[in-house]
């Protein structure tokens, strides 16, 4: 009974107050080393739904966070980069979630269902690499799947940096007992960088229904190529400002 007590008080006061002071800060930082611009085309839902944005650098998890105004964001972040001790503690005590490749990955579904049926919301990409304008790529299925499932809407973001404006930094890492090296692109301070908020992307007309994995992959290259779109305008509303 104290553990459930406890649990319910930490649930309703700790998590929420740690989320508030990391978001504060988070926004801090980032008003501080990048130059950010932001537009919505409609206001954020406040309700359960799974938001999808392209992915020009490393951080382009963060803009979302700091400009998410309706209660939790829940970031699905991947599983290697929990193996470095600070950030595996911010992102702990802000409640993200790992995202789990093989045979783990069912949990990463488990988790994010749960957190969509409690009406929060989750942040994932729609592509599986860095965002190239002038290759074509696949989109993702998994947010789509996400949200037909889940029932809730997908909210598309489109971001934008000058490439000129990103740097490459070689990242060493243990994961799982091995050693390994990254190279992260990373933003130059100062840079300029675009955020769009898109149109709420509702899949009524799928729910409840048996869905072909080429369907999916349908709907998912279109939301890929919404969010393209969206980092075109954002392009375009960091240019305007130049």
């Amino acid at each position: 009974m104290l553990i459930e007590k406890l649990d319910r008080t930490l649930n309703r006061y700790f998590f929420p107050l740690i989320y508030r002071v990391f978001k504060f800060a988070l926004w801090s930082y980032m008003h501080f080393w990048l130059k950010l611009k932001f537009r919505e085309k409609a206001p954020i839902v406040d309700e359960a739904a799974v938001f999808a944005v392209n992915h020009p650098t490393v951080w382009d998890a963060f803009p979302p966070l700091i400009y998410h105004k309706p209660k939790y964001l829940h970031v699905l972040i991947d599983e290697q980069i929990w193996s470095f001790p600070v950030p595996r503690m911010l992102f702990t005590i802000s409640r993200q979630i790992p995202l789990y490749t093989g045979t783990d990955f069912q949990e990463t579904i488990q988790n994010v269902r749960y957190i969509l049926s409690r009406n929060a919301a989750v942040l994932t990409s729609p592509e599986g690499g860095r965002t190239d304008l002038m290759r074509e790529k696949r989109g993702r299925k998994m947010p789509v799947r996400l949200a037909i499932e889940s029932k809730v809407p997908i909210v598309p973001i489109g971001v934008w940096i000058p490439e000129e404006k990103i740097k490459e930094k070689r990242v060493n890492y243990n994961f799982k007992g091995k050693k390994y090296f990254d190279i992260t692109p990373i933003p130059r301070f100062r840079a300029p960088y675009g955020v769009v908020y898109g149109k709420p992307i509702y899949y009524d007309d799928y729910y409840d229904k048996k869905i072909s994995l080429e369907t999916y992959q349908k709907l998912a290259d279109e939301l890929l190529s919404r969010c393209l779109e969206l980092a075109e305008d954002a392009r375009k509303l960091v240019i305007s400002d130049d």
